[in-house]
Formats: structure tokens, sequence, C-alpha cells
């Protein structure tokens, strides 16, 4: 499905780096937030994101329990098969430039769920 915002969450047991990307305007939005699940749905409802919307975060450690709290809120998640992602050629890594890329390999249509 393609979305109005794609947004990418890179998960860790204490924070949530978050990026969104709006595709009509090519804006993007990013933040670091708390491991809380509520503290993540409050934030993208209070961006008044075009919808409809979606997100993406690795499989890991963290579990499924985000998902579950996302689409209990009507956002649409997909977990994705971490093995399965496209291979980055990019030398940078940090929580924010991971969030960017899992939200633009959700636009290009990139991710394979678990």
């Amino acid at each position: 499905m393609r979305y109005c915002t794609n947004i990418g969450i890179d998960a860790h047991s204490r924070k949530n780096s978050v990026c969104a990307l709006i595709d009509s305007t090519g804006e993007v939005r990013s933040t670091t937030l708390s491991e809380d699940p509520s503290e993540l749905i409050r934030w993208v409802f209070s961006q008044s994101f075009p919808e409809p919307l979606g997100c993406v975060y690795e499989s890991g450690p963290t579990g499924f329990g985000l998902a579950r709290a996302l689409r209990g809120a009507g956002i649409a998640c997909t977990v994705a098969a971490t093995s399965k992602l496209p291979m980055r050629l990019d030398r940078q890594k940090n929580d924010r430039i991971d969030a960017e890329w899992l939200a633009r390999m959700l636009a290009a249509g990139s991710i394979r769920p678990v």
C-alpha cells in the first residue's frame, strides 16, 4: 500500500528515533522519543500528518509490542524482516539516519514484513 506519510522507527530498549517523510511535499520530520509506545502515538497524532500513514521498524529484541500498540491506535505498522532489507551502501550509521532510511524503504515498497 502507498502511504501519504511514511514513518521509520529505529527502535531500541530505551528510546525510539523516528523519522516521518511526507510524500506530497518531501518534508522530513525527525524526533527522538522514549521507548513508550503511547508517547510515539501521541507524537504521530499531534503532527497532523496527511493520511493514510504507515510505520515501519526492524524486527529485533523489542518484539511486537510497539506494532500492536500502533495498530491498536489505528496506525498501520510493518515489522521489517531485517535479513530481507536491501543492502545499504552508505557508510553513515546513526539512529536518525537509520529511521529515515527505513521510512524511505517503506515509501519505495522495499519492506518485507516478518
